[in-house]
């Protein structure tokens, strides 16, 4: 059964689901998620509290009902990183720096993604919060990739997995049964997905230190 889940927050929405000892087999359809391209000014970038740079690689959380966008992530150029300690966005903030190994393994990765011809677009749901991946071209500062999602937001283990159709609760399958059922489209979007948030682990930074929101320009 799909899925496809109005925006209460979503922390609200899967206790609704699971945590109240609801069946999900009970839960009723709406609209499916949708797929859509997404134009390069609907991106946001992080500015460095040091200098002017946008960075580089930029995730946030954002929702239809949030008054604010949440940064998770921010990488800058100069290996600077701002990291959010909350794995949906928002303070507190760790600031700390890549080495030039690290920096260097980032670029190679951004490029293989971008050279494979992907394109910035979005698997929403209606009215949900979603979280957004933003690349910079490193020598412009414009948007060279953007991608948006519902799905880290809404999945749960075990029992919630996203399609390109929406929220599809397992009821006792393994999640491979819908997985071998996504399009081959929605499979390589989650696949550079995994690879652009996998990029940057908390353990891979140096001399870090905590960075009040005040400094951050998001």
């Amino acid at each position: 059964m799909i899925l496809s889940l109005r925006y209460i927050g979503a922390i609200s929405v899967l206790s609704t689901l699971i945590g109240c000892g609801k069946n999900t087999s009970n839960a009723v359809a709406t609209e499916p998620a949708t797929h859509q391209k997404m134009a390069d000014n609907k991106y946001r970038f992080a500015i460095s509290p040091f200098s002017e740079n946008r960075s580089l690689l930029t995730v946030y959380t954002s929702g239809a009902q949030k008054l604010n966008d949440d940064l998770i992530l921010a990488v800058f150029e100069d290996g600077m990183v701002i990291q959010s300690e909350n794995a949906i966005g928002g303070p507190p903030f760790l600031l700390g720096h890549l080495s030039r190994n690290k920096m260097d393994h980032l670029h190679q990765v951004l490029d293989s993604i971008l050279s494979s011809g992907i394109e910035s677009q979005s698997y929403l749901g209606p009215d949900a919060s979603y979280t957004t991946i933003v690349v910079a071209d490193p020598e412009t500062g414009k948007v060279a990739l953007g991608l948006s999602s519902w799905h880290e937001l809404y999945e749960v283990p075990g029992k919630i997995v996203a399609s390109q159709n929406g929220l599809v609760a397992l009821e006792g399958r393994t999640p491979n049964s819908v997985k071998d059922k996504w399009s081959r489209q929605y499979a390589e979007f989650r696949k550079d997905w995994d690879i652009l948030r996998n990029l940057i682990q908390q353990n891979d930074l140096e001399n870090t230190s905590t960075i009040s929101s005040t400094k951050i320009k998001f």
